[in-house]
């Protein structure tokens, strides 16, 4: 499905037309995929995906286009009005014109009007787009961080509804939870260690770190507690531990009011897991995440004082603890 936006006019005079096509869209696919091909995997998979089938993720793809040649572009990837903001590009020969800037009013005001909520994205904070970003709404999530959110009624009251303790279903990760799972992990709650196996230390995107579990469709490996509105409130993964080849690492975080899920979601990936050496690793800025892990059958094995920076800024320091399994 494709929506005009109307023309813009760029800064040297030159008209050009603006469009949001929504994926799936067979006419469109392979003309954006090419347009944005420089990205590689698992980008390109994921910009194929969204374009081919139909996913349950609300996939946008907005573009300038000349005639129907696209040469700017974002994307927008939603579960139920809340989602991630990527895949900026404008083709180096038409960079200098304000195409970026004018395609995301475009984008932005197209996104509220269909009841859009909130938006994430991951740069970095010396990326020229950074500014760019902050002129439409998005703002860092902590000082010298290049994770970015915008939530158009404001942070708090957007988290105090869509995180409102509430009914959950325990499931495998699935496409659904790939928009939405960055408003857990890049959220101002306790917790550094946000999931080992992913790689998600500290308040970032979660993005990249899913793509390849959804690809894969390794059922059990990641697990996660969602809501009915969308919002993943809890996640769990195990993945073979990188430095050791007898052990699988496990890991678990969920937002403070679904705590109580840690059990369920822990279970889950544990009786899908092999029966090999299992080992987590938590900090002293989340005791709930530690108390998830021992009373899973998890128990200290070492704790290093004030190893992990709490912040971008590393400002503060927190506890490392390691933790072998038990059973």
């Amino acid at each position: 499905m494709v929506e005009p936006l109307g023309d813009i006019t760029l800064k040297f005079g030159e008209r050009v037309q603006a469009a949001a096509i929504r994926g799936p869209d067979e006419a469109w696919r392979a003309r954006i995929t090419r347009l944005l091909g420089h990205k590689g995997d698992p980008w390109h998979w994921q910009n194929t995906e969204l374009l081919t089938c139909h996913t349950g993720v609300e996939a946008w793809f907005y573009v300038l286009h000349r005639a129907g040649a696209p040469f700017a572009h974002i994307m927008t990837a939603e579960t139920g009005g809340v989602g991630i903001f990527g895949h900026v590009w404008t083709e180096p020969a038409d960079r200098g014109q304000g195409a970026a800037g004018a395609l995301m009013e475009r984008q932005i005001a197209h996104f509220r009007a269909r009841g859009g909520r909130a938006l994430f994205l991951s740069t970095s904070p010396d990326n020229p787009a950074f500014a760019l970003y902050a002129r439409y709404g998005f703002a860092a999530v902590e000082p010298q961080s290049g994770a970015m959110a915008c939530a158009f009624q404001g942070m708090e009251t957007f988290e105090a509804g869509y995180f409102a303790p509430g009914e959950v279903h325990i499931e495998p990760l699935g496409w659904p939870h790939w928009p939405t799972a960055p408003a857990l992990f890049m959220a101002d709650i306790p917790g550094i260690i946000r999931c080992a196996p992913l790689g998600l230390i500290g308040r970032k995107s979660p993005e990249g770190a899913l793509l390849p579990w959804i690809r894969q469709k390794s059922a059990g490996q990641v697990v996660v507690a969602a809501k009915p509105n969308g919002a993943v409130v809890g996640l769990a993964a195990w993945d073979h531990d990188s430095l050791s080849a007898d052990s699988i690492g496990v890991d678990v975080f969920c937002h403070p009011h679904f705590w109580s899920q840690a059990a369920p979601l822990l279970a889950a990936v544990l009786a899908r897991a092999p029966r090999s050496r299992r080992v987590a690793s938590a900090d002293s800025d989340c005791p709930a995440k530690l108390a998830a892990l021992r009373a899973a059958g998890f128990q200290v094995a070492a704790t290093w004082p004030r190893r992990l920076a709490a912040d971008a800024a590393a400002t503060r320091f927190a506890d490392l603890v390691m933790l072998e399994h038990g059973g």
